[in-house]
């Protein structure tokens, strides 16, 4: 479940309706967990850290932490939503005509499901290769854009840097945000971890 719990939207705590529906879920979760009665819990103040929200709550005295915990998690995968997936960025530059033509390719999928035909059969290969048709020429055209920032750094008046910077957004709406790990670090003869990178490489 903590993979689940990464993917939230937290900032849609700082919607008061949000709020008020999260805290009362993780009141039920807390009252189903014990057999008496138990008071409510009250939010008393929220702390915002850019995108990060961090909800300060009133707990009854007799509330387990680990009881709390649960209740917390259960409330938050009830009630918040997940975040967005980002686009690849020539996706966002095309994306009205790219989500028509999915739209599209959906609605012939979900017809040729339900009423199998000839005739469903080719307009789904049809709007499957308008799909394709059309991401090639977004793909197309936002790498030409691109190129086009490049040369303009490079041989134009804007400098190198905006040639780089043009070259990893390219980099990276093509193959991703790539992630470099750190490197393992060596046991030392007596055991003990490498503290430096040139511990590291001796």
């Amino acid at each position: 479940p903590r993979a689940r719990l990464l993917r939230l939207d937290l900032s849609t705590l700082q919607d008061d309706g949000v709020r008020q529906e999260f805290v009362a879920s993780v009141v039920q979760h807390v009252q189903q967990q014990h057999t008496t009665a138990a008071l409510p819990l009250v939010s008393s103040k929220m702390i915002v850290f850019g995108s990060s929200v961090r909800l300060k709550l009133c707990v009854v005295p007799w509330t387990d932490y680990v009881v709390l915990a649960a209740a917390i998690d259960a409330a938050a995968l009830e009630t918040l939503p997940k975040q967005q997936r980002r686009e690849p960025s020539w996706f966002e530059a095309a994306a009205e005509s790219l989500h028509s033509c999915i739209a599209k390719r959906n609605a012939a999928f979900h017809t040729h499901l339900s009423r199998p035909s000839n005739f469903t059969a080719a307009r789904l290969t049809s709007e499957r290769a308008a799909l394709r048709k059309a991401i090639r020429s977004a793909k197309s055209n936002w790498i030409l854009n691109q190129c086009r920032c490049i040369s303009d750094g490079l041989v134009g008046n804007r400098g190198s840097k905006v040639a780089w910077d043009t070259v990893r957004r390219l980099r990276e709406g093509l193959c991703g945000v790539v992630r470099w790990r750190a490197p393992a670090k060596l046991r030392e003869p007596d055991g003990s971890l490498a503290a430096s990178p040139e511990e590291n490489a001796t």
